[in-house]
Formats: structure tokens, C-alpha cells, sequence
């Protein structure tokens, strides 16, 4: 039986959110798919007590007071998670205007935004994480840089970074730029990029940065090095895409942003995570969700579609 892809999407309601989920139009998801979209309320946030708290006045309070104030609590509680219900249904019926083909339910929750997130997804089994890099949740602060940075750190899944001033609304071709370190980042990374269904007017640069001492960087596999990387990317070329690919010396993440600064690039795919040891992506990942121009996804797990391509392992 083949399994659908699975998206989860944090939404606070801002137009950052908005935008994240129309920037989804440009990731080349499948017609067919399963999106459940979050919304936290950050008690960190707003004016009402935490049960610790709760459990600190009892020492002060008098019976009556104390069981008014916990009462007070609960029915604020109950209203604001009954706020981001209706929020998270609004981001749920977006997303059914994006991906119409999609199962999309929605879900609420209380506590820390990107904590709630990274284990809603775990749970969920998510394969992607959408999230926006900033905006003001009605609750307070919600998908600001710091959220989503964590997310993107913390997260055991691939996690998709919308970026403020991201340019895939308006450009009229997809640009994607994947960056590499070694081989083995760009074969992965094309594997993953291969299952999506790109438009066909999408084109894809691979940057391959020779950073000076990672294992399997093009100057430690020379001269071999360039012919590798054009291997990994012809599967692509085969699909009948346009792949570029061009070999760079120094940080990815300075390298990274040039490339994305000066292509107009709707997005960056790189690697990251512990299934990557060999690579010094994970650092120019954070960096990259911070400051890049467009979109950022961080690959790090193997997706359903590319389970489902490969078959069982």
C-alpha cells in the first residue's frame, strides 16, 4: 500500500503564515497528500497563570481566592484554545485551496510553539514541517525567526523554512538551489528533490562548496569530483529538467546565500542531520534559516515518497 506524504504546517494567523502555505504552490508536492495544520497558544505569552504558578499562590491565597483564580485560569484556558481551534481550522481551509487533493485536518495545542510542533510532528509521523520565519500569532509572539530556527534544529524531519522576503509568489520560474558538500550530499538530496512534481518550468542549480576539510569534498575525491556530481544530477536532466551544476570554494553558508542572492531563488534544498555526519551543512542550515533570501528546506529524513519510490529497505 503506498503512503501519502505527510505535512505539517505551523500557522499563528499572520500573513507570514498565509504566505508560507501559498509558497507550498512551489515545492513540489503531490497532488495527493495528508497536511495537518497546528496552532499553539504560547501560555509564555500571555497574561495567565501556569499551573506552577497556580501552585506557588496556593501558598499565599485563601481557599476562596485561590479557587476563583484557578477557575479564572481554566475558562481562559478553554477560550484562547478554542481561539486557535477556529485559527487552525481557517489555516486548514487555505491549504485545501492550495492542495485540493489533500487530506488536511487541523489541530490546537498549548505551550511552547516549537516544542509543540516538533513533537506534534513526531507523533503525527510527519514528513515535512512548513513553517514561516516571521509574523505575530493573535497570542503573542508565535513564528519568529527564533521558532522557527529551533524547529529546524530540533526537528527528527525534513523541515521547509519560509523566509519573509521570499520571491516564489511573484518569480515566474521555480529556481531551487541545492547545495552539496560531497557526492553523497548531492546523490541524497537529488533522490529526495526526484520524488516531488515540480512544474515543469522549474529549474535547479547545484552548488557543490568545497569547504577545505570536509570528508568527501570535491578536492579530496579529485579529479573525480565534477564528474560525480553531474552524474547526481542527471536523473533530473532525464525528467527533463534544466540542472546546473557549479563547483565553489569556501563556506557553504556564505557561498549558499551568493548563489540564492544572485539566481532570484525561490528556495534552497540542503542536507542536514545526524544521518549526515560527513557534512558541515548542519551549521550552514541554521545560518541559512536566519538569513536567506527565499525559502529554506532542510532535507534530513527520508520522505514517504522516496520510501515509496525506493520500496523497502
Amino acid at each position: 500500500m503506498t503512503n501519502l506524504i505527510r505535512v505539517m504546517i505551523g500557522y499563528d494567523g499572520s500573513r507570514y503564515a498565509h504566505t508560507a502555505i501559498d509558497d507550498l504552490r512551489h515545492a513540489g508536492l503531490p497532488a495527493n497528500g495528508n497536511a495537518l495544520v497546528a496552532s499553539v497558544v504560547d501560555m509564555s505569552k500571555t497574561p495567565i497563570l501556569t499551573d506552577a504558578e497556580l501552585g506557588q499562590m496556593g501558598k499565599f491565597f485563601s481557599p476562596r481566592l485561590l479557587a476563583e483564580t484557578i477557575d479564572h485560569t481554566q475558562k481562559e484556558r478553554a477560550r484562547l484554545l478554542n481561539q486557535e481551534e477556529v485559527l487552525a481550522f481557517e489555516g486548514a481551509r487555505r491549504v485545501v485551496e492550495i492542495l485540493p487533493g489533500w487530506g488536511v485536518i487541523s489541530q490546537s495545542m498549548v505551550g511552547d510553539p516549537a516544542d509543540e510542533l516538533i513533537w506534534s510532528a513526531k507523533e503525527w509521523k510527519a514528513d515535512l514541517i512548513v513553517v514561516g520565519s516571521h509574523g505575530w500569532g493573535r497570542i503573542g509572539r508565535f513564528l519568529l525567526g527564533s521558532v522557527s530556527s529551533k524547529i529546524a534544529e530540533k526537528a527528527t524531519c525534513s523541515v521547509r523554512v519560509w523566509r519573509g522576503d521570499s520571491r516564489a509568489s511573484v518569480a515566474p520560474t521555480t529556481r531551487v538551489i541545492v547545495g552539496a558538500i560531497s557526492p553523497t550530499n548531492a546523490e541524497r538530496i537529488f533522490r529526495e528533490i526526484g520524488t516531488r512534481s515540480w512544474s515543469n518550468d522549474t529549474e535547479f542549480h547545484l552548488v557543490a562548496v568545497d569547504d577545505g576539510f570536509s570528508p568527501g569534498r570535491v578536492s579530496a575525491v579529485y579529479p573525480y569530483g565534477p564528474a560525480i556530481f553531474e552524474k547526481a544530477a542527471q536523473n533530473l536532466r532525464d525528467g527533463g529538467f534544466r540542472v546546473s551544476v557549479e563547483i565553489r570554494s569556501g563556506d557553504p553558508r556564505a557561498v549558499l546565500l551568493r548563489e540564492a542572492e544572485a539566481r532570484k531563488a525561490s528556495s534552497i534544498f540542503v542536507i542536514s542531520g545526524k544521518a549526515d555526519e560527513e557534512s558541515g551543512l548542519n551549521e550552514a542550515a541554521a545560518g541559512l534559516v536566519t538569513d536567506a533570501p527565499c525559502t529554506v528546506e532542510i532535507v534530513r529524513s527520508q520522505s514517504a515518497l522516496r520510501r515509496n519510490a525506493e520500496g523497502p529497505a
